[in-house]
């Protein structure tokens, strides 16, 4: 039995003459697997190739972003460094300002660091990274859980701070600190005789000589308690200066406010006069604390 083969015609253009070209049939097969292997190995080095070239960006990428990662890291780690610091100055500020103030009985040097821990970021890892940056990464969380705690106390400690001072400075400024009006001292506080009686008797307050109608200034922040007359000092101004304290202003020719009334220092409150029992012109001034009389001498800064 022959082997079977099939025969290709080849014509010419510019003859008449045929070729025939005979190829065995197994020829044929192999010929047809040989390209189609051929096709798929092709097929396959070009998807290997793209691939290989898309792997190759994306890890061009990820090498550019790791080294973005760990500058940002590395500039992370400083500014929490300088966090910390900025902190602890600020709590040694604190500290020392509480000392001063009297709200901590404490010298500055018994001050010890907060006693906060922190997270250690548990197990979690890093793999893009290298060990000195997942190192780092885990000291900053523990570093930022530390800071978190100690700005909450830190910003309590301040509102405390805060409180205080703003309550020291309602006292100053209801503080009398400045003269009512300017003159002469005719008569200071304590044990005197008196001009009416001969006898020793308590003035408890002091007697400044001036001309009539010169202004009696608030030496401090005040409610008018009382504008009136009384038979001993004549027209009289109370006010009433909160902390227990109150200011009387006496033997007034005018008096500028009324009962009720809000006074910032510095404010005109009455004239100098000679009413009540007077022996001239002169200012009748007072400073009681819980209705006790005290030197107004004592509280007098200019």
């Amino acid at each position: 039995m022959g082997t079977k083969r099939f025969t290709v015609l080849i014509i010419p253009e510019k003859t008449d003459q045929l070729r025939r070209l005979k190829f065995p049939t197994w020829g044929i097969k192999a010929g047809i697997i040989f390209l189609a292997s051929a096709f798929l190995v092709f097929i396959l080095m070009t998807g290997l190739f793209l691939s290989s070239r898309s792997k190759l960006k994306e890890l061009a990428y990820l090498k550019s972003e790791n080294q973005t990662q760990k500058t940002q890291i590395y500039e992370l780690a400083s500014k929490v460094d300088n966090l910390d610091g900025q902190l602890s100055r600020l709590r040694q500020f604190n500290n020392r300002l509480r000392v001063i103030t009297g709200l901590d009985k404490k010298s500055e040097d018994e001050f010890s660091p907060l006693g906060i821990g922190g997270v250690d970021g548990g197990e979690k890892t890093y793999p893009i990274l290298g060990n000195l940056e997942e190192v780092i990464i885990r000291r900053m969380n523990s570093e930022l859980e530390r800071l978190k705690s100690e700005a909450y106390l830190e910003e309590i400690s301040l509102q405390d701070l805060n409180e205080f001072v703003q309550d020291q400075k309602s006292i100053l400024s209801a503080t009398p600190s400045v003269w009512p009006t300017r003159g002469w001292l005719t008569s200071g506080f304590g044990m005197r005789i008196s001009p009416f009686t001969g006898l020793n008797s308590m003035h408890e307050g002091l007697d400044i000589a001036t001309q009539v109608g010169t202004p009696v200034l608030a030496p401090a922040d005040g409610i008018v308690s009382f504008s009136g007359f009384t038979p001993e000092i004549g027209k009289v101004v109370v006010l009433d200066h909160g902390y227990g304290m109150t200011t009387r202003y006496g033997h007034l020719s005018e008096i500028k406010v009324r009962l009720g009334n809000r006074v910032k220092r510095g404010e005109t409150i009455g004239n100098v006069g000679d009413t009540g029992r007077s022996t001239g012109p002169h200012l009748h001034y007072e400073i009681r604390i819980n209705e006790i009389a005290v030197n107004p001498k004592k509280y007098i800064l200019n």
